[in-house]
């Protein structure tokens, strides 16, 4: 699991992963990925039962100052992008790991 220990946070900010929040304070675009079976059904099936429990998820984690972005959903990797504010990412990513949910920081990589 992830901390977000002083180090990590300044190669963040450093890289340019970090993003400003509507609110001032720093922010870290990540991935979530839910873990458990999401079930059997069609693309458009998963997807709905995906969104659902995202939805649900981005409720819980509102109070955090996390946002979801539910247009880069993805069925086949039960992901979806969303920013996560750096001071809080500690406490998003371990009550997460609790309910079977995957976080990762969001890197982008330049090929020269």
């Amino acid at each position: 699991m992830i901390r977000m220990d002083e180090r990590t946070t300044q190669k963040i900010e450093r890289g340019g992963a970090s993003t400003m929040l509507p609110d001032g304070r720093a922010g870290v675009q990540v991935s979530f990925q839910y873990r458990s079976s999401i079930g059997q059904g069609d693309t458009n099936v998963r997807r709905l039962r995906l969104m659902d429990e995202f939805r649900r998820l981005e409720t819980e984690l509102q109070p955090y100052g996390v946002r979801l972005a539910m247009n880069s959903l993805s069925p086949s990797a039960q992901t979806v992008e969303g920013i996560v504010p750096l001071d809080r990412f500690d406490e998003v990513n371990q009550r997460m790991t609790e309910q079977g949910v995957r976080v990762d920081v969001v890197v982008t990589r330049q090929v020269v």
